[in-house]
């Protein structure tokens, strides 16, 4: 873990972004944001009912607040690796079934001694091995249990992908002017580039650990997808 080089990433990335990040990311995705968290809640089967949940790089904790009001007899378990992050979710959850803990979404695995059947992610594929995050919710998810992911997408058709790389010059060098937020103006549009098959890529991770029951679903613009899966069932 210490030699990392995605978890020093990560760390680069978001060091000192946290106080202005859930503002930041409201703005300058023009308010998808919020309609893609409606659409990633929306997902979860809803004649389903819960009782352990995981929200994988909650940050702040907003889909994290969602999940425990929704569900308020479900443990919710919030999952990040910043510290600050962790902290303005502290100061957001109010909810007494609401669990925060600071790790790596790989090392999911270390929560096996307590089942979980809802396991949810916004904006991490890009960031993890999605194999090794496939391997590891297998271990704590019962059968049947659910997986949603949502993330950033680079857009294939050419119209969309050229207003995407005018927004996002235009947006860079906004971005750089924030404190904290140089090096997400520098490397995140490159890291959504080389990761923008991230659905295909965790949707065959997830068929190999044992789901089915799989949807890939692409947002507006072609700029984010939300992929769902079932852990398969023995009968």
């Amino acid at each position: 873990m210490r030699g990392d080089p995605s978890l020093a990433r990560i760390r680069t990335l978001f060091s000192g972004a946290a106080p202005r990040y859930d503002v930041v990311v409201r703005t300058t995705t023009l308010g998808m944001d919020v309609l893609w968290k409606r659409r990633l809640l929306a997902t979860i089967p809803p004649d389903r009912s819960f009782d352990r949940i995981v929200d994988l790089a909650c940050g702040t904790g907003i889909v994290t607040e969602a999940l425990a009001t929704r569900y308020p007899d479900a443990d919710v378990i919030g999952v990040d690796l910043s510290e600050d992050m962790l902290a303005i979710a502290w100061r957001r959850l109010t909810q007494e079934n609401v669990e925060l803990v600071r790790m790596r979404a790989e090392d999911l695995h270390a929560l096996r001694s307590a089942s979980v059947d809802l396991v949810v992610g916004s904006y991490l594929p890009k960031y993890v091995d999605l194999d090794e995050l496939a391997r590891s919710v297998t271990a704590v998810l019962d059968e049947l249990g659910v997986v949603v992911f949502h993330d950033f997408t680079y857009p294939h058709h050419p119209i969309y992908r050229f207003g995407f790389d005018v927004y996002w010059a235009a947006l860079a060098r906004l971005l750089d002017r924030l404190p904290g937020y140089g090096p997400i103006a520098a490397d995140l549009k490159p890291l959504i580039v080389e990761n923008t098959d991230w659905p295909d890529r965790l949707l065959g991770a997830l068929e190999t650990a044992g789901f089915d029951r799989t949807t890939h679903r692409v947002q507006p613009l072609q700029i984010a997808a939300i992929v769902t899966a079932t852990k398969a069932g023995r009968g």
